[in-house]
């Protein structure tokens, strides 16, 4: 039961399971993507020529660096036009892209293109080895780089609609060389893959193709260290070899071998191979076969599988100790067959027939030296012949390698430079290495200037120390003449020879060397494209020309052995030969790799590099050129003043026009480059913006498309043109020098700045036809229109103006940016004539307004022109053209409707053609129509594969404003007063002024004229900004006031109206007066008076009355009324003032002014207060006139001791007041009055207070008899007294001056006392409290002491000094001081008491011890000897016992029996320690 039930669930499950199945599938209505297919698949070069047509099976041969366009096209079925379809394409291993539809790496939305999306960008392939290529490539970068991991898989979404989507010139590719093996039909195998897809099919059309790279490359070898020299039983260890053939890299094969084969005689010892740049090891020695001569041993390096870059081989032979080969003979060896496996084949690079032949000296001795010397001789770019010395080249040099591994002998380098005196040598460089030492350098001027320098502090890099003029103390332009120097040792193996590509070393091609002779002399040339820097040049001459000169710059170089005399053997010729200027490219890069129409882009760059070309350019010109479709701004050039530009003109390049710009550069007479006069490097960055639109012709551009550089008349100066060795890709612009002609640096192609990448622009996929109207601009060159109807301010905005006589040029730009050929083109233009209405698709904005004249076309020779008359009533739509029935052809185009051009050939992708159409305005044309505008529209008549399209394209406009105008003027005469006036016989003459600034326009004005005119034809506004002139005009001859004298009268000119209603110039005249002045003095009278008469306020006149002219003046022929409002006038009379008098007027203008002057006058009187001596709190000082007191004052530190008594009447009745000052007494001071009123008065107070200073004298001791004593007045002795016991040992020094009568100070008082022997002095007390001399007596004494001894004396005595029983000395007496000594320089007093001085003795066992004397007499020390005591031995010792002497033997058998018991005593001692031993 319950199986069955199983069984029952299983089959329901399964039938539902089925149902489902059934009824989804039944659901699904099969896609049909039947004709979703490639039409095309081919691949272009960038000039459009196929290299392979894939669909027909073509494979393409690619070579490395250059760029190629993979163009696809493909159809979409009705079915699917309104569906999404997608195109993937990968690139494989070998292939990497450079630009994409869209020109964007982001996926997202595109424009330009038939795609509409970049669903998938490219993130490389992950088959590719050992995670190459990098992903390094920046897009967003600035610049963005776009590096090889830019390959892998792609895809796009196709714009709805579309029946055919095709991508030309769009996707552009490389092919990467790190895949390339040497087989020129080498193939990478499905690196080509495309395939179509829709939402719901994966894959449609799928293809795979295979490339041939082409290209060959090998490997090769360059010599580093080509020979070396050994000693026999000696190893090579400098020999060096680089590969070349790796470029930027290649990939190896993992589990390969990198082999060379090492050949070298059979005696020779090879030790091995090392490589230190890739492997950093020795290579593996494999099998070696011997011909007799040579032997072959082939050396293995294991690869494990790279991106591999070149190698940097050092081979190592010994030479036997035990050969045979003489002392100075060479040896050659060699390097070949280098080969290397690529990855993912079986085949790799090698170096096919190529070998590197190296070169080994023997050289043995007991000092054994050889160094190899090459003199060189430059030739350089002389810009000095024709222009300035401002830079430095090098004229020649010597190059020293030494040969040997041990240090050189000690060398000495002379050199005597530019013999003919025809150059300024800036500079010379001697041989360095790290650890040289040299001595001082001399050198010698050209001006006869000599002196010494220690070089080894000055600048070194490289294998040189440079020694500048500046160095040396001269000036930048004074020239070296010699320098001598002791070098030192040169060290061993040390390398001053570069060999450079254009250096003549008389290169053998059989032996593939430089035949440099090891240890010879050699000479070189080189030429300046391989200049190398002086940091490479161990005994190089530097500077330049001098200005108008060329003449070959020789100099002798002397290298010799120190402490020897220079022989011919060791004496060098160098020489600097004078060569064209050269321009040098610089070096830029592009901000962006790739944009669309419309779009901006950033140029940067320099003038030269820091590299080791050799790079000088003055007065640097630029030239901008912009092809059609580029327009710059922005443009920035550094370390100079660049100038406006200038329009030079356009020129035709191909089918494209080019517009070109001049620039100079302002630099004075300094140069750009390297090396500037102090051997620094100075440059010019460049930069500008560059924006396209829509007439830019798709395709790759470089920096030398928008920009030249050269030099101010170039072909004058015979320059010439120079690459960079290292970054010289697209650097010249050579492309157009043929179009621009004479035109652009006198026909001579420029250079530019080196950049490699370039810039693709890319254009939305249409047939375009835009039309842009070009007005003449003057040197800025031509201004550009391109109309914008989107409204009202955009319309005027882009629409020009023109006036009488202005040209404009209508131009249309025909490009075929779509990805198939245009087969024909038809362009319809209407003209600009008057009242002309063909319709929407013709004339826009209705009828035209005003004539234009055509004056003629020019076209691109891939179109012709032809004029037709419309028939009456003719209109057309919107994308309509007029058929053959509509029209009549004319030959005139002044009777024609229309020019219509018509294309002689297809238009292949990217190609186009420009057409102008060129106007002219009349004239005379009337104001009239002024503001008038003609709008018109082409249309674009194509046909592409039998299907016609046309289309109106891009409208233009152009207005009309005359700005001729006629400006009328008339004289009005103004005359006030009474009578009338006869203006007959006068004239007057009016200028034009235009915004402020005079013209030459003037017209005449008279009565015959009925005193009217009118300047006529006058321009009303700026042809070029169309902004109005601001006219006025001006009377001339009118002075600052705007008044002129005509007939006698004086009138004021004022002008009203304006340029449009007519100007009205008022002359106001007024009748005349005179009025008198006379002038009375009251007391004496002064020189001279000036009087003032100012007219309502302000001053009129002037006039000066003196007793010459009996104090009187009458101002005459002055009006009576104001020629600006016609009021009467108010005169008034004012005098300048006259110092000393009181002035007043009395008067009026009609009767006479009368000017009283009364003498007065003021003075002031100082007092200044100086103290001599400490100054008082005040003093008081009282002022007299004429003896009577007036004030008076108190001084005071508050007031600074001084006052003056200001305003004080000088004179009083006439005379003279005198006045003088008395002060108030002050105690303790004299009061001194000195000066006058005049210069002022001083009052000098005197301190007079007095001091007495009591002096008292103290003796400790004994007095003396008396002492003197002197008092010192700030250190002066002012005074003397003697002490005595009769004046109490006292003294007062009375009435002393407590301060100095001279400057007032404090006096200083001091004692001093005359020496008193004997004594010594002590003063104490100040001037104040009196002073005391305490006299203290003093003395010196001796101290003899005596020894005696009664008995044997001892060997010595030490005997102690007491002073007052302290003790003070002690002394050893022996044989040696005679047993005597004496004490001496002792003090005799202590506290004015005589010292008592005693002596003791230390004592001395066995002696009995006496002292007699005193310490004036001197002491006696008498030592006894003691008895000695009874022995206790029976044996009775003689009273006077003898010595024994020599030969007595009385005693011997004593001393034998004592010498006995010694022995036994020690026999019996020691047996018993042994004992307790045990």
């Amino acid at each position: 039961m319950k199986k069955g039930k199983k069984l029952l669930a299983f089959a329901i499950s399964l039938l539902t399971m089925v149902t489902t199945i059934f009824s989804n599938t039944m659901s699904v209505h099969a896609e049909d993507t039947t004709g979703l297919k490639f039409t095309k698949i081919e691949v272009t070069d960038t000039a459009g020529n196929v290299k392979a047509d894939l669909l027909a099976g073509g494979k393409p041969s690619l070579e490395a660096g250059k760029d190629y366009y993979l163009n696809v096209a493909y159809s979409v079925p009705a079915g699917l036009q309104f569906a999404h379809t997608y195109m993937d394409l990968t690139l494989g291993n070998g292939l990497y892209y450079m630009s994409l539809p869209g020109s964007t790496w982001k996926t997202g939305p595109i424009s330009s293109t038939g795609f509409e999306e970049l669903t998938l960008s490219p993130t490389g392939n992950a088959d590719s080895p050992y995670g190459y290529p990098a992903s390094t490539a920046d897009p967003s970068a600035t610049p963005p780089t776009v590096g090889k991991s830019k390959t892998g898989k792609i895809s796009f979404k196709s714009k709805y609609s579309l029946t055919n989507v095709a991508s030309t010139k769009e996707i552009q590719f490389r092919l990467d060389d790190a895949y390339e093996n040497m087989d020129a039909n080498q193939i990478l195998a499905n690196v080509i893959k495309l395939n179509l897809r829709t939402d719901s099919s994966s894959s449609v059309d799928a293809k795979s193709y295979p490339v041939n790279a082409k290209d060959a490359p090998t490997l090769g070898f360059w010599p580093n260290v080509s020979s070396e020299v050994v000693t026999k039983g000696g190893q090579t260890s400098q020999l060096s070899v680089g590969t070349t053939g790796a470029g930027t890299g290649f990939l190896t094969k993992a589990g390969s071998s990198t082999t060379i084969d090492v050949v070298y005689p059979s005696d020779i010892q090879f030790d091995g191979l090392r490589e230190d740049s890739i492997y950093h090891m020795d290579g593996v020695i494999g099998a070696t076969t011997d011909d007799g001569t040579n032997k072959t041993t082939r050396v293995t390096f294991p690869e494990s599988g790279r991106l591999m870059g070149n190698l940097s081989l050092k081979p190592r032979f010994t030479v036997p100790s035990t050969t045979t080969r003489p002392n100075g003979s060479t040896f050659p060896v060699k390097l070949k067959n280098l080969s290397q496996t690529v990855w993912n084949e079986n085949i790799g690079r090698t170096s096919t027939t190529k070998e590197q032949d190296l070169s080994i000296t023997i050289l043995d001795g007991s000092t054994p030296e050889l160094l190899t010397k090459v003199n060189v001789r430059d030739t350089m770019p002389n810009w000095a012949k024709k222009k300035y010395d401002t830079y430095n080249v090098r004229f020649g040099g010597l190059m020293i390698r030494n040969e040997m591994g041990t240090a050189s002998r000690p060398k000495t380098l002379e050199m005597n430079l530019d013999e003919g005196n025809t150059a300024i040598i800036r500079g010379v460089t001697i041989p360095y290495a790290a650890g040289m030492h040299y001595g001082m350098l001399t050198w010698t001027s050209a001006d006869g200037r000599s002196g010494t320098i220690d070089p080894n502090s000055l600048q070194h890099d490289g294998v040189s120390t440079l020694i500048k003029n500046t160095d040396l103390g001269l000036g930048i332009n004074d020239s070296i003449k010699t320098i001598k120097v002791d070098l030192g040792t040169i060290p061993g193996n040390w390398n001053g020879i570069r060999y450079e590509d254009n250096t003549n070393y008389d290169y053998n091609p059989e032996t593939k060397a430089y035949n440099v002779k090891p240890g010879g002399r050699n000479s070189a040339f080189i030429d300046e494209s391989a200049y190398y820097g002086w940091s490479y040049m161990p005994g190089g001459v530097f500077g330049s020309w001098k200005k108008g000169t060329d003449a070959d710059v020789k100099s002798t170089i002397k290298f010799y052995n120190t402490g020897t005399t220079p022989q011919a053997a060791n004496t060098y010729e160098v020489l600097g030969k004078s060569g064209p200027p050269k321009v040098v490219n610089g070096i830029g890069s592009i901000d962006k790799s790739q944009i669309n129409g419309g779009d901006k882009f950033h140029i940067s760059g320099k003038t030269s590099d820091a590299n080791w070309d050799w790079n000088p350019l003055q007065e640097p010109v630029f030239y901008v050129t912009m092809p059609e479709g580029f327009s710059y701004s922005n443009l920035k050039v550094t370390n100079g003043k660049l100038s406006k530009p200038v329009y030079v003109g356009e020129f035709m390049h191909g089918t494209e026009k080019v517009k070109v710009w001049k620039y100079t550069l302002d630099i004075g007479q300094e140069t750009r480059g390297q090396y500037q006069p102090d051997f620094t490097w100075k440059t010019s960055e460049i930069s500008m913006d560059v924006t396209t639109n829509t007439d830019a012709k798709v395709g790759t551009y470089h920096i030398n498309d928008f920009l030249g550089m050269t030099t101010k008349d170039f072909k004058d100066i015979g320059a010439k043109l120079k690459g960079m060795r290292w970054d010289s890709a697209n650097s010249t612009t050579e492309k157009y020098t043929a179009d621009f002609g004479s035109a652009v640096n006198g026909g001579e192609t420029m250079s530019s700045l080196s950049e490699k990448r370039g810039i693709k622009v890319n254009q939305a996929y249409e047939v375009r036809a835009d039309s842009k109207l070009i007005v003449p601009d003057g040197d800025q060159g031509p201004k550009t229109y391109i109309y914008d109807p989107s409204s009202e301010s955009t319309k005027k905005a882009t629409t020009p103006v023109l006036d009488r006589g202005g040209k404009v040029t209508q131009r249309i730009v025909v490009r075929n940016n779509t990805t198939k050929t245009v087969k024909h083109t038809t362009l319809y233009v209407p003209l600009f004539s008057e009242n002309k209405n063909n319709g929407l698709g013709y004339h826009p904005e209705g009828k035209t307004q005003w004539p234009l004249k055509l004056t003629g076309t020019d076209m691109t020779s891939n179109f012709t022109v032809k004029y037709i008359k419309l028939h009456p009533g003719k209109t057309y739509s919107m994308n309509q053209a007029p058929q053959p029935g509509d029209y009549d052809v004319v030959t005139d185009p002044a009777q024609a409707d229309m020019a219509v051009f018509e294309s002689t050939k297809a238009l292949a992708i990217g190609d186009g053609g420009t057409i102008d159409l060129n106007y002219e305005v009349s004239p005379t044309l009337s104001p009239t129509y002024n503001g008038k505008i003609n709008v018109i529209s082409p249309v674009l008549d194509y046909d592409i594969d039998g299907n016609t399209s046309t289309l109106t394209r891009q409208s233009a406009a152009v207005s009309f404003k005359t700005t001729a105008v006629d400006i009328p003027v008339e004289k009005v005469w103004k005359d006030l007063g009474s009578a009338a006036v006869d203006h007959s016989a006068d004239s007057v003459q009016v200028r034009l002024y235009r915004n402020g600034q005079a013209t030459n326009e003037v017209i005449t004005l008279d009565a015959a004229k009925n005193w009217k005119g009118s300047f006529s034809n006058i321009a009303s506004e700026d042809p070029a900004t169309h902004q109005a002139y601001n006219y006025t005009v001006k009377e001339e001859g009118l002075d600052a006031n705007d008044q002129i004298q005509i007939g006698g009268r004086q009138y004021r000119s004022a002008v009203s109206g304006d340029a449009n209603t007519g100007f009205k110039v008022t002359n106001t005249g007024s009748e005349k007066i005179s009025i008198d002045v006379t002038k009375v003095w009251v007391g004496k009278a002064a020189d001279s008076a000036t009087v003032k008469l100012l007219a309502d306020g302000a001053v009129k006149d002037t006039a000066v009355l003196t007793a010459g002219t009996n104090w009187k003046h009458t101002f005459e022929n002055l009006p009576k009324y104001d020629i600006n409002d016609g009021h009467e006038i108010a005169y008034k009379l004012d005098e300048a003032k006259v110092e000393g008098y009181k002035t007043e007027i009395t008067g009026n203008a009609k009767d006479g002014f009368k000017v009283t002057n009364t003498i007065t006058g003021q003075v002031s009187v100082s007092v200044t207060k100086t103290w001599v001596g400490k100054a008082a709190d005040s003093a008081k000082i009282h002022l007299y006139a004429d003896g009577t007191e007036k004030e008076a004052v108190t001084l005071n530190a508050g007031n600074q001791w001084k006052h003056t008594f200001a305003n004080l009447d000088k004179y009083k009745n006439g005379v003279e007041i005198k006045y003088t000052i008395k002060e108030d007494p002050i105690a303790n001071y004299k009061s001194e009055i000195s000066g006058d009123m005049t210069s002022g008065y001083t009052v000098k107070n005197t301190n007079t207070e007095k001091i007495s200073i009591p002096v008292t004298k103290t003796w400790v001791g004994k007095a003396a008899d008396s002492a003197t004593v002197k008092l010192l007045a700030d250190g002066t002795v002012k005074d003397t007294a003697v002490l005595t016991k009769d004046t109490g040992w006292k003294h007062t020094f009375a009435d002393l001056p407590k301060y100095d009568a001279n400057d007032g100070h404090e006096i200083a008082y001091t004692l001093d006392e005359v020496k008193v022997e004997g004594y010594v002095t002590g003063i104490s007390g100040t001037a104040e409290t009196g002073f005391t001399v305490t006299n203290t007596i003093t003395g010196k004494v001796s101290v003899p002491v005596t020894k005696k001894w009664i008995g044997d004396p001892a060997e010595f005595v030490t005997v102690n000094l007491y002073a007052d029983g302290q003790k003070v000395d002690s002394q050893k007496l022996s044989r040696d001081n005679q047993w005597q000594y004496t004490f001496a320089n002792l003090d005799q007093y202590k506290d004015g008491q005589e010292i008592k001085y005693t002596i003791e003795e230390e004592a001395i066992a066995g002696y009995t011890t006496s002292i007699s004397g005193d310490a004036a007499n001197g002491f006696v020390i008498t030592n006894t000897q003691d008895q000695p005591k009874p022995s206790p031995k029976p044996n009775v010792v003689p009273k006077n016992p003898k010595a024994p002497k020599t030969g007595d033997l009385g005693n011997l058998p004593l001393y034998g029996s004592l010498l006995l018991l010694a022995a036994v005593a020690a026999s019996l001692l020691a047996g018993k320690r042994r004992r307790q031993t045990r």
